[in-house]
């Protein structure tokens, strides 16, 4: 049977006399004990950690007191589990060693200095002005995007036959001068099968930045191809298309306003700075390992 203390921290006339108290006595008292599990002591520091990770800072004392109640649940369980004998199992141990793994790497990572700050405004300029990821001076381009749409399931096999046989036919030069023309010139050469229809869209002139705060597919395709290239076959999901893109011309480099790379500077930056900074520890340090890949 555990023994249980707490204290009485929470009545209102000992929050007023402590505050009273002089500040070699407050710092004495900085972190003392709130509660007793058995042996096992519940702090006021450990209370305002757990106050953070569940939001609750600044909450009413009411809360407060749920709070700690929820502690000394916490280390209870973990009394009960102990005698129990699930703190030797394997498959708890296996899940806190991948805990621990985690911890220890996090803890690499803030003495490497390679997770990135919030980028804010400011900093946003400065990556800008340094042209980082091209998001000053983008790729300009034209592209032609083909949608192959079927009906049902059943069709989807045929869709991507169809897509398959078209791919390789596509000339960008003729969907440079005239696509109207060029698509029916294609659809001629390989008609759609029943049930399966394509249609092409052309944006004339637009930019590809590496820097996005939504890094969907069709977007970051284009940024692997060179002039005259058309993509792989790319599932829609959720919809019964396949797509296709073609890099259909490149024109040459221009200056991107700051106010329309901004936002994607400012929510995505940290995220890519610190992929940046993982790649440049792993090629500084890859050659004191063996490292072998089976994923093709």
């Amino acid at each position: 049977m555990y023994r249980l203390k707490c204290s009485l921290f929470f009545l209102p006339s000992l929050l007023v006399l402590l505050t009273l108290l002089s500040p070699v006595f407050a710092e004495a008292e900085e972190d003392r004990i709130l509660a007793k599990v058995g042996d096992e002591t519940i702090t006021e520091s450990q209370l305002k950690e757990y106050m953070t990770s569940t939001n609750l800072v600044g909450a009413p004392p009411a809360q407060e007191k749920e709070a700690l109640e929820t502690l000394i649940t916490r280390s209870l369980m973990y009394n009960e589990a102990k005698k129990k004998g699930i703190d030797t199992r394997e498959d708890v141990l296996g899940q806190i060693e991948k805990v621990r793994r985690n911890i220890i790497v996090q803890a690499l990572m803030k003495e490497e200095s390679i997770f990135a700050e919030p980028v804010t405004e400011e900093s946003a300029r400065k990556l800008y002005e340094e042209n980082w990821m091209d998001s000053r001076y983008p790729r300009w381009v034209k592209l032609t995007l083909f949608k192959i749409a079927y009906k049902d399931k059943d069709q989807m096999k045929k869709a991507e036959e169809y897509a398959g046989s078209i791919r390789p036919k596509i000339k960008s030069e003729d969907f440079d001068k005239d696509p109207e023309e060029a698509l029916k010139k294609l659809k001629g050469e390989v008609p759609p099968p029943d049930g399966v229809t394509i249609t092409a869209t052309q944006y004339k002139k637009v930019f590809l930045l590496k820097v996005r705060q939504m890094s969907a597919v069709i977007e970051q395709e284009p940024l692997k191809m060179k002039e005259g290239e058309t993509s792989a076959l790319i599932p829609v999901p959720q919809h019964p298309e396949i797509v296709l893109i073609n890099l259909t011309k490149e024109f040459p480099k221009e200056e991107l306003p700051f106010e329309k790379v901004k936002s994607d500077l400012m929510f995505a930056g940290a995220r890519m700075l610190q992929q940046e900074r993982l790649k440049a520890y792993l090629e500084k340090h890859k050659g004191d390992y063996k490292i072998e890949y089976f994923m093709k």
